[in-house]
């Protein structure tokens, strides 16, 4: 008895964590570009809002974005590395025994 992990089903998870990434980054750019200007809300409230409230916001939803981004590529690379090994430790001692016979 052991473990069985489907090495495809590994590959194809890391697959969607590059496409999850991908979309995060996506999602990052376009939070990029909204800067709401401080007459948005009008003259008196306007400037103290965007300023004090939405756009440091906006900056700290940018960096969330980007810690997401730069932590999701090395675990898709992670589980695709994972993958490999553990065909090649199959395939190895499989090898092995194919020689016996």
């Amino acid at each position: 008895m052991g473990i069985v992990i489907p090495t495809d089903e590994v590959r194809k998870h890391a697959r969607e964590v590059d496409e999850v990434s991908r979309m995060l980054d996506e999602a990052r750019g376009a939070v990029s570009f909204i800067r709401a200007s401080s007459n948005a809300y009008g003259y008196p409230v306007g400037p103290l809002f965007t300023s004090a409230y939405l756009n440091p916001h906006r900056d700290e939803a940018i960096a969330s974005y980007r810690r997401a981004v730069v932590g999701m590529r090395p675990l898709a690379d992670l589980l695709r590395a994972m993958a490999n090994d553990f065909d090649h430790s199959d395939e190895c001692p499989a090898e092995r025994l194919r020689g016996t016979r």
